[in-house]
């Protein structure tokens, strides 16, 4: 037998020292046993949570901020991902327009395969112009998005990262590279001055060779799995979001929990991991 209950969480007694956030959440029925709290407290935002009901282990884990509160718990299995908009702006205003929260989808987002990204890589190896490849490779290694990457100019790489500016969209952002990497890169910009780009169109040609590798993906997602996949594989392999959504450049969390599907647990923040990473471990 199938729930789709309202909860509600009602404290009473509120100070403004102490706030208690409300939640109207639409459960599916194995959510419906959980006791859950989501509290103002002086370092940030409190939860304080039992999967298993009354009587289960209880869990209390403090965030910053009250989206990154909601963002874990959606993680958890513990707040259908579509709900965190909700839980965090209710009925009052979102975002700006340049802050603009996305709707999300908790089916995740498509990532490419370690062997899709190899022979991918090695077909845009094969060509005589190095553009196509080397963006795909900076889109792997950092998850920026293929605009970004494509209009970057020499001036950008530096410090053995790449500097990459503030949009509408996205926030500025330095993200080191690997020291063999980035002498590639350097000596591929060879000539190049300060103030010109470093790579010529290349849209074209990366979507002749995905079609080429064997990857079929929707025209709108077709440079976008890189990035995609950078996320994905920065999380599995203990990553975690708040760190992910610093690198990708999202302007608020939300946006960054559409890759969520792919956590296996609570990890450490502090490690950096990309899929050309796990191609050199498998000797790629």
């Amino acid at each position: 037998m199938s729930l789709n209950c309202c909860v509600f969480f009602v404290i009473a007694n509120l100070s403004k020292k102490n706030a208690i956030i409300i939640l109207s959440i639409n459960w599916r029925c194995y959510f419906a046993t959980a006791n859950m709290a989501i509290k103002k407290i002086q370092s940030g935002w409190l939860v304080d949570v039992q999967p298993g009901g009354r009587g289960g282990r209880r869990v209390r884990k403090t965030f910053l901020t009250q989206e990154e509160a909601c963002v874990w718990l959606a993680s958890k299995g513990l707040m259908p991902v579509g709900e965190v908009g909700n839980a965090v702006y209710g009925n009052g205003p979102r975002p700006s327009a340049t802050e603009k929260y996305v709707e999300l989808d908790s089916s995740g987002a498509t990532y490419l395969s370690i062997d899709e990204i190899t022979v991918l890589l090695r077909n845009l190896r094969e060509l005589p112009n190095k553009d196509a490849y080397l963006i795909a490779k900076l889109c792997l290694a950092t998850g920026a998005k293929w605009g970004e990457i494509e209009e970057i100019k020499r001036d950008q790489l530096n410090s053995v990262g790449i500097e990459l500016i503030s949009t509408p969209k996205v926030n500025a952002r330095f993200i080191p590279l690997e020291d063999q990497f980035f002498d590639e890169l350097i000596c591929f910009a060879a000539g190049i001055k300060k103030y010109q780009r470093v790579f010529k169109d290349s849209y074209r040609t990366f979507r002749r060779v995905t079609h080429k590798s064997g990857i079929s993906l929707p025209e709108w997602q077709l440079t976008h799995v890189l990035r995609n996949t950078f996320a994905s594989y920065f999380l599995m392999n203990g990553g975690g979001l708040p760190a992910l959504k610093n690198i990708l450049g999202h302007k608020t969390i939300s946006a960054t929990v559409k890759y969520a599907f792919v956590m296996s647990e609570d990890v450490a923040q502090a490690k950096e991991f990309n899929p050309l990473v796990m191609l050199r471990e498998n000797g790629n």
